[in-house]
């Protein structure tokens, strides 16, 4: 989607550098971790717009035709992807001036390595030049819409709701993957690099502004210029925006150092600013892929406050989950003795409770039990949001007892997400479920553990494979509520 500027905001126009009309790849090769990659992942994307390969020392790749210098491109270029050997980059730059929009630096060996005085040389060359950089020391521009993409395996042609930001071309793939594996599509993806003109926060302005995203995903190393908190704050009030930051130990700060030569911050005085303008913090990769799916199966629906209603069947699985959701800054409070009633008339009254978390033992198999439990724990007052729990380990022993009992074709995996179905036309909080992963090596339980989460997740309903990654992204979430409060 072209993005407009919104009046009274001086928004960078990056229509032209997510849907260009042309790309050039200065530096092209036959080498993968070289520029051919680049041909490669245009080539799978069947990129619709006009490839114009460039390498002084060769005449063709791949069949195709390859010219001298971009000065004999006989139109303008909106982006350029330069694969040069960083000393060479002042030089391409130049010939780029006038000529080209956008250029991505592929290239290393700038402030990463100390070698800033480069890295601010071509800084230079480009604004005389007109040209805005991406990078150096990175992997560029992916766009759904566009089939725009820097690396093979890019979903492209759909159309995505996820814009995400990586200041890691490694931590923009592996998340690429993690994320298409929970079922996240991305609208558009940007490896950013060492930042030397364009920042993190210059793109989540632009997807702020953009209506077909809905949640922007970030890994951050270090911010660059003091408007960071400025923009920011425009766009979590109206999306939210989750990020993950690298380096907040002194030697992740050391080695952030060498990745994009990001500078030290204290990583207390980060956190406390980062709170302030609504962003949401995670703390590893899995955290971030938690929290941003949730955001988008939930939508408006955050948890409201921090008390949580835990509905399991086992002793041992409701105290784990307890202790969990404390740890995290959650709350369980007592049920009232309305709810309490209702749940005590459909349970027995040996190997169960119906106090939070509720223990349904055995009864918690009987999908119509489960049912009007949640439904009742779900208008409790007192109750903010609620966990249910699963675990498909057990789904064929209790398949082989209902069967024997004369309902042969009874399935509890079906049963249980018909039940789930009926729990969502009327459930008004936030429902998630804990599928753990008890058995690894079995590929039919495997297989009946990935439909359960799919069908789940259809359903809009988070899913974790522990309490802690559940009870974790409930915290955050509700942080968020709380500050999108205080901003109405």
């Amino acid at each position: 989607m072209l993005v407009m500027k919104p009046r009274g905001i001086n928004l960078i126009d990056m229509n032209e550098l997510f849907y260009p009309n042309n790309v050039a790849i200065i530096g092209v090769s036959n080498q993968p971790i070289k520029g051919g990659g680049f041909v490669t992942a245009l080539d799978n994307s069947k990129f619709p717009k006009t490839i114009y390969y460039i390498n002084p020392n060769r005449s063709e790749i791949y069949g195709r035709k390859v010219i001298p210098t971009i000065l004999d491109v006989p139109e303008l270029i909106d982006l350029a992807i330069i694969a040069v050997p960083a000393r060479k980059c002042p030089e391409i730059l130049k010939q780029c001036s006038g000529k080209v929009k956008y250029a991505v630096i592929f290239s290393s060996g700038f402030s990463e390595v100390g070698n800033k005085k480069l890295e601010d040389e071509i800084v230079e060359i480009a604004k005389k030049g007109k040209i805005r950089l991406i990078g150096p020391n990175c992997l560029g521009i992916h766009c759904n819409k566009s089939r725009l993409a820097f690396m093979p395996g890019q979903e492209v042609g759909d159309i995505g709701n996820v814009g995400f930001i990586s200041q890691s071309g490694g931590h923009a793939g592996t998340f690429t993957l993690l994320a298409n594996g929970k079922g996240i599509k991305f609208n558009k993806t940007v490896s950013i690099g060492n930042q030397c003109d364009l920042t993190i926060q210059d793109f989540i302005e632009y997807f702020g502004n953009d209506n077909e995203i809905r949640a922007v995903g970030v890994y951050i190393e270090d911010v660059k210029r003091n408007n960071f908190y400025e923009k920011i704050k425009k766009v979590t009030i109206k999306k939210p925006v989750v990020v993950w930051k690298g380096g907040v130990t002194e030697d992740g700060k050391r080695a952030a150092f060498s990745h994009t030569g990001a500078l030290a911050m204290d990583n207390n005085l980060w956190r406390s600013i980062m709170k302030q303008t609504g962003i949401i913090l995670t703390e590893s990769i899995d955290e971030l892929g938690d929290v941003l799916h949730s955001c988008l199966l939930l939508g408006n629906k955050l948890p409201k406050g921090k008390n949580i209603g835990i509905i399991v069947g086992g002793g041992g699985s409701s105290v784990e989950m307890t202790d969990a959701c404390a740890k995290e800054g959650l709350y369980l409070p007592q049920l009232s003795e309305e709810t309490k009633n209702k749940i005590s008339k459909i349970l027995p009254d040996v190997n169960t409770s119906v106090k939070n978390p509720v223990d349904m033992g055995g009864m918690g198999f009987f999908p119509d039990i489960f049912r009007r439990i949640i439904k009742y724990v779900s208008n409790d007052s007192k109750i903010d949001a609620l966990i249910t729990y699963q675990m498909p380990e057990r789904f064929y022993w209790f398949n082989e007892r209902i069967r024997a009992s004369g309902l042969s074709r009874f399935d509890y995996g079906t049963e249980i997400v018909k039940a789930y179905k009926k729990i969502k036309r009327f459930i008004t909080k936030p429902l998630i479920c804990i599928i753990p992963r008890i058995i690894e090596t079995n590929l039919e339980i495997e297989d009946t553990r990935i439909h359960l989460i799919k069908n789940l997740n259809d359903l809009k309903i988070p899913t974790f494979s522990s309490i802690t990654r559940g009870a974790k992204v409930y915290y955050r979430l509700n942080q968020y509520y709380n500050y999108l409060q205080r901003q109405n």
